[in-house]
C-alpha cells in the first residue's frame, strides 16, 4: 500500500488475503492454489489444509483472470485512494473494507 500512497497518481486496487495455513498462521504464497485454481491437484491439501473452500478459489481465480483480460478485477472492488484506503479482502465471505488493519499501518508509517 505504501507505493500506492506515495505515488498517488497511480490507479489501482488493493487486496488483502485472510487465508491461513493448516497450522493457523499466514503463509507466503498460500494464495497460489487459489489464484491458479489448483486446489484439486495432488498434495495441495498439505499446503492449504483439508477442505480449502473451492468457492473462494473460484472467486480469486476469476478476479485474476478478469484483471489479466480487462485490466480491472471487476466485482466488489473499489479503487484504492489514500483518503479512503478501500481494500478488497479475500475471505469467506469476501468483503470490501475501509483501511483494514489501520492500527498496524499507523504503527509502521504514521504519516
Amino acid at each position: 500500500m505504501r507505493v500506492t500512497t506515495v505515488h498517488g497518481e497511480v490507479q489501482g486496487e488493493v487486496i488483502q488475503s485472510e487465508l491461513r495455513s493448516p497450522v493457523g498462521v499466514f503463509c507466503h504464497s498460500l494464495e497460489l492454489p487459489f489464484v491458479f485454481d489448483t486446489l484439486g491437484a495432488p498434495g495441495t491439501d498439505r499446503f492449504t489444509g483439508p477442505g480449502a473452500p473451492q468457492a473462494l478459489a473460484d472467486e480469486i481465480s476469476g478476479t485474476w483472470v478478469r484483471f489479466a483480460r480487462h485490466g480491472t478485477p471487476g466485482g466488489h472492488w473499489a479503487a484504492y485512494a489514500p483518503e479512503s484506503r478501500w481494500t478488497s479482502v479475500f475471505d469467506v465471505p469476501s468483503r470490501t473494507e475501509q483501511d483494514p488493519r489501520s492500527a498496524l499501518r499507523l504503527l509502521r508509517d504514521p504519516s
